[in-house]
């Protein structure tokens, strides 16, 4: 492999294996199709996902250098859209905490 392509492999590779994991999401589904509540499951989907998002955008930013900060480089959009992401329904914070409470058997609010 030339050296050029050597950061667009590693990046292909990084955001696929963390794109396989999204097992996290399905197994959200499967419980809401239950019908059972599935906050747990939710909260990690949506922390999971949004969190891949930034990741996969931030490594296409890396691979482009310069360019990729530019207004005319999709990139830049992708990276500032998939951190918005991280915001709506929950900071990651948040749902983190959510997470950490339910599974210790804590008060969400407490």
């Amino acid at each position: 492999m030339t050296a050029p392509l050597r950061p667009a492999a590693i990046h292909v590779g990084t955001t696929t294996s963390g794109i396989t994991d999204l097992r996290v999401a399905l197994r959200a589904a499967a419980v809401l199709q239950t019908g059972e509540q599935a906050r747990v499951e939710v909260s990690m989907a949506k922390l999971f996902c949004t969190e891949m998002a930034v990741r996969a955008a931030s490594s296409g930013l890396r691979v482009l250098g310069g360019l990729g900060l530019t207004k005319d480089c999709a990139a830049e959009r992708y990276y500032r859209d998939a951190r918005m992401l991280t915001i709506p329904d929950g900071a990651t914070q948040i749902h983190k905490l959510m997470i950490g409470r339910q599974l210790l058997g804590l008060s969400a609010l407490g």
